[in-house]
């Protein structure tokens, strides 16, 4: 088994999209980009979420210095 590090920081973050949402009604999607530090790297989180069924996909990058 190996170890893994739950070591997180959010640097930055922001929601963004052109389509109507309403996160009180729970209805559209947002996307979402974000820098954070995982297991001590920088990455870029990048998501789209369904505000209905709160599912969706995203990824992340590994950014080089």
């Amino acid at each position: 088994m190996s170890a893994v590090s739950r070591r997180c920081r959010v640097a930055s973050a922001r929601v963004g999209g052109s389509s109507v949402r309403d996160f009180v009604e729970g209805t559209g999607s947002v996307h979402v980009e974000g820098i954070l530090t995982l297991n001590y790297v920088q990455v870029r989180c990048v998501a789209d979420i369904d505000l209905t069924s709160l599912s969706g996909s995203g990824h992340l990058v590994a950014l080089v210095p």
